[in-house]
């Protein structure tokens, strides 16, 4: 999980290191965790649902799974 934008974070940087370097070994696809490419809201609420949650990191997880 990131909490930067989707793009030019540390998750891609991550993912195209990986896909690099042992592409061969993945037994499935990449997929990054990260909040909508949006401003970051000022409102408590709606940060929280901004930021990626336990459960998304999860099923994602389960997706991948």
């Amino acid at each position: 999980m990131d909490e930067s934008y989707p793009r030019c974070n540390i998750a891609t940087d991550i993912s195209a290191l990986i896909c690099q370097k042992s592409f061969d070994c993945l037994k499935a696809g990449i997929k990054m965790v990260s909040p909508p490419h949006t401003p970051v809201p000022f409102s408590p609420p709606l940060e929280d649902l901004y930021l990626p949650s336990e459960e998304k990191v999860l099923n994602v997880a389960k997706e991948i799974l």
